[in-house]
């Protein structure tokens, strides 16, 4: 894999994380945020919480360090800030690939995981679960959005229509 193929993806997450943060902003009380609903992390800030804990602690891992804890567990801001600091980590990720040269995407990363236990793992397969794990993640909050009842204006985050706005936007310039 090339540089260039893991910026795309970064830049991906940050635009399909960006579409759900604004249809949160725009949609989602502090209330219905909390809500409890039956899914792998039982409400809409928790599992907004979880992909900046997830994208955190990558980075972290990438950046060459081993962080015991998730950054969210003491984040003591509302969850409008806790958006903001998820959208911050996402372009931080962005931005550290963007610094790094090609060989870097055909290295390994060791760290200690949060459990204690030391792993070494290439960073294309790493990067790979970081993009593809978010993903997951965004289409959970897709199907709690409409638990919660909402029909009309959920964002579209698949990686097709990021590939389709971004070649809109080509053809605009």
């Amino acid at each position: 894999m090339h540089k260039s193929h893991f910026i795309n993806l970064g830049t991906f997450n940050v635009w399909a994380n960006k579409k759900i943060m604004d249809f949160i902003s725009s949609h989602i009380d502090v209330a219905k945020a909390d809500q409890e609903i039956n899914s792998s992390f039982p409400s809409v800030k928790k599992t907004i919480y979880h992909i900046w804990d997830a994208e955190g602690i990558w980075l972290e891992r990438l950046r060459g360090y081993s962080p015991m804890e998730f950054p969210s567990i003491h984040f003591p801001g509302s969850f409008t800030e806790g958006m903001k600091e998820t959208m911050a980590n996402s372009s931080a990720m962005l931005f550290f690939l963007s610094t790094q040269n090609e060989s870097y995407f055909s290295g390994d990363v060791s760290y200690t995981h949060t459990n204690g236990k030391f792993y070494s793992q290439r960073i294309d397969d790493v990067l790979t679960h970081v993009f593809n794990h978010s993903t997951f993640h965004r289409g959970q909050l897709i199907t709690m959005f409409r638990l919660l009842g909402f029909t009309n204006g959920i964002p579209e985050t698949d990686y097709i229509e990021y590939c389709r706005e971004k070649a809109q936007q080509q053809q605009n310039v």
